[in-house]
């Protein structure tokens, strides 16, 4: 009934997704137990540098940390939104012209993934880095390799504008529902999860230094 696209460095709960997905709020976002809405769901994203193109109230939901169609939204996209929308455009930013193209052709926008507290499901990020990740001084420079701090920072405060939304920095930015975390490298990072989660016969307190 769905289709979840991710970058290859994505670690998925799948447990969380499915309890997502049959949750009484998102049924009813889809029209009922058998989805028939339209559905695209994952981390809203803003190209800030493509504001002045596609203006400073888009976004799309990114495809590091993943994003979810259901079928009604792939038939659309074959039959309606691939034959007029960028369909001659070849360049690897799937995701932004998938939300680009939702929106101009089918008025679909992202569903709110996030819980009842605020907390983000589809993490971008490491989830190391987003739940230390604090909030910026005044001043306080760039330090290199900070680069998914300061997108993530960028991102916090373009909802903010948008919609209202307070930060969250810390454990709390984190759903305990969470359902993918981006930049999982390397692969061993990734097993290590598993095992942590899961608690798999061979986990080992080691494990806990990732």
């Amino acid at each position: 009934d769905f289709f979840f696209i991710s970058g290859d460095d994505t670690y998925v709960i799948v447990e969380n997704l499915k309890e997502f997905l049959t949750s009484p709020e998102f049924v009813q976002y889809a029209g009922g137990k058998d989805y028939p809405n339209p559905v695209y769901v994952g981390s809203w994203t803003h190209p800030k540098y493509l504001s002045g193109t596609y203006g400073e109230d888009f976004y799309y939901n990114g495809g590091g940390s993943g994003y979810i169609l259901n079928r009604a939204t792939v038939k659309a996209l074959v039959e309606q939104v691939f034959p007029v929308c960028h369909n001659t455009t070849d360049l690897s930013a799937e995701d932004m012209y998938m939300g680009l193209c939702l929106r101009d052709v089918l008025n679909v926008t992202g569903y709110d993934a996030r819980d009842s507290e605020g907390g983000e499901r589809f993490i971008s990020v490491d989830p190391i880095l987003r739940a230390t990740l604090r909030r910026r001084k005044k001043d306080e420079p760039l330090q290199s390799g900070e680069q998914w701090k300061y997108y993530t920072r960028s991102q916090l405060r373009w909802q903010m504008r948008r919609f209202r939304w307070m930060p969250k920095y810390g454990v709390e930015a984190i759903s305990p529902k969470a359902i993918s975390f981006h930049l999982v490298k390397p692969a061993e990072k990734m097993k290590r999860y598993e095992r942590l989660i899961y608690r798999m016969p061979h986990y080992d307190e080691k494990d806990c230094n990732i």
